[in-house]
Formats: C-alpha cells, structure tokens, sequence
C-alpha cells in the first residue's frame, strides 16, 4: 500500500521493455537471425543459469546435511532456472525477441504481434509455469511497442512538452486506481479467471499505466537529461546505469542470502527509513564491486553478465 512502491511497479518493467523492444530493432536491422538468437542466449540465458547455480548453493548444503531430499533441490533448481524467478524478466526479454524476430524475419503482417498476445492469454497450465507465463504475457506488448515504434514511430515525441504533461496527468489519474489487484503478481494476467470480465478492465488498467507512465518518465529523463546531463556527477549515474544488469543479479545475494539472515538474527522486522537507506547503499555497492570483477575475466563476465 505504500505509495512510493505503487509508483515503481506501476511503470518499471513496462518502461524496461518498451526501451529492450526500441533497441532491439537495431539488433535486426544489423545482425543476421542466427546471430541473434546465440547472442541472446549468451546475453540472457548464460546469466540465468550461473545465478541460478548461484542462488541455490544455500540449499544444496541443506540437502547435504538432510533438510531437504535430493528431488526436491532438482526441482526447485529446475523451476529457478526456467522460470529465472527474480530475472524472470531476462527470460521475457529473450522470448519476446525470438517472437519479434520471427515475425519480423518471415515478414508475417502486423496483426501476427496481436494474435501472439492473445494465445498468451489462454494459458494452459497451473502453478508456477502459470505464473511465469502471465508474466511474460504482460511485457510482450511493451516489448512489442517499444519495437514498433523505433520502425516507424517518429522521435520528436520525447522532446515534446505537450506529451510531457498529457502523458504525465493521465498516469497520475490512473495510478489514483492502483491497487492490489492491478499489481501483477497478485491476479496475474489471464481470460481464464473467474470474473473474466473484472480482470480484462484490470489487464486494460494495468496496461494503461505502465505505457502511460513509460511515456512520462522517458519524456521526463529526457528533459532532465538536458539539464544535468553537462554535470560531471552525470557520469557517476551512467556508470550505474551500464553496469545496471550485473547490479541488480548480485545485489540479489547480499540481501536474500546475508541482509535477510542478520534482520532475522538481531529480531528487526520493519523496514525504518536508515535501514532502508543503509540496505541501499550496501547493497549497491556490493553489486557494483561484484561486477567489475566479474568483468576482469572473460569467463565470469560470460557466466554472469553474457560478455557485456
């Protein structure tokens, strides 16, 4: 319920996508489609697989002192592996590539990308699968708009003040509607629900606000980009910013495998803005440090951040 957190869901993967869909036209137009799909598996997948191998080591020791049977790390090694669990999002932006790619390479007509999103509403299967798939069927039309957009849409837009405050009104109405159900990973996205029709108006919601906020804060980095993109501290954020991926895979370790024991260990069970703001700082710092190193070798920086 936090208001803060309803704003960064509300638009943070749908802008993710829209910019992965908007740069991988460059990729097609330059690349040939063999070229893509093994540069994509070594970029996205590689990663996927070294962090899942990664994240699993706490349980494979508790197998090995008896906590746990030997089937049930296989499976849920399986599921973190194929459903990328916190780098899901990896796994939507290959899928959504290879589809795009596709499309794109066997000149199939635009409605193809539509019919694609609505077969990715009926999904078939249940649990976790399920989840995943509901996942990846809300960013495959960012992914897709995003793509669309820089093979034919005109650039002028972003520098368009009008678009600034239209685009900016709108997402603030629609986020006055944000509530747990439009939240993703609580209803999911699918026709298949009891109450199809309340939750097609929550898909419809849902994808209102992400593309109507994607549009105002793309419009607002730009214009702020105007202002301080001179200032010398602006290098400081494009550093983050390119060493982002890597930042967010190991910044998952420090705080689900050390963060989380010690707030456990010392009974703190609410987050106070210091902490908050101390779990911030360390864990940023523990995923920059992390990925330069992993950057001085080249079979690390395959492993884990697919040769970036």
């Amino acid at each position: 319920d936090n208001f803060l957190f309803k704003v960064i869901y509300s638009f943070h993967m749908p802008i993710f996508m829209i910019v992965s869909g908007y740069l991988f036209y460059n990729s097609l137009t330059r690349k040939t489609a063999s070229t893509i799909i093994v540069s994509r598996i070594r970029m996205l997948l590689v990663p996927i697989l070294s962090f899942a191998l990664i994240y699993k080591i706490p349980l494979a020791i508790s197998v090995l002192r008896g906590m746990y049977s030997v089937r049930f790390f296989i499976c849920d090694i399986f599921k973190c592996i194929f459903l990328g669990y916190h780098l899901w999002f990896l796994w939507s932006v290959f899928l959504n590539s290879m589809l795009v790619l596709v499309v794109y390479n066997y000149k199939l007509p635009l409605f193809s990308y539509f019919l694609i999103w609505i077969c990715s509403l009926f999904p078939s299967v249940q649990g976790d699968f399920l989840t995943g798939i509901e996942l990846y069927s809300f960013m495959y039309p960012f992914f897709v708009i995003g793509f669309l957009f820089h093979k034919y849409g005109n650039t002028k837009w972003y520098d368009d003040v009008r678009v600034l405050i239209f685009s900016g009104l709108l997402y603030a109405l629609l986020l006055l509607f944000y509530n747990r159900d439009t939240y993703i990973y609580t209803t999911g996205q699918s026709v298949l629900k009891d109450n199809y029709l309340y939750y097609f108006l929550i898909d419809i919601q849902r994808f209102l606000t992400g593309f109507c906020g994607s549009v105002f804060f793309i419009n607002a980095f730009r214009h702020l980009y105007i202002f301080i993109g001179s200032n010398h501290y602006f290098k400081y954020l494009s550093a983050l910013g390119i060493n982002s991926m890597g930042i967010y895979c190991f910044h998952h370790i420090f705080l689900w495998q050390f963060i989380k024991r010690c707030t456990v260990r010392i009974h703190i069970d609410y987050c106070s803005l210091p902490l908050t703001l101390l779990t911030l700082c360390s864990a940023l710092f523990f995923g920059l440090v992390c990925t330069l190193f992993a950057k001085k070798s080249m079979i690390t920086n395959i492993l884990f951040l697919g040769g970036r």
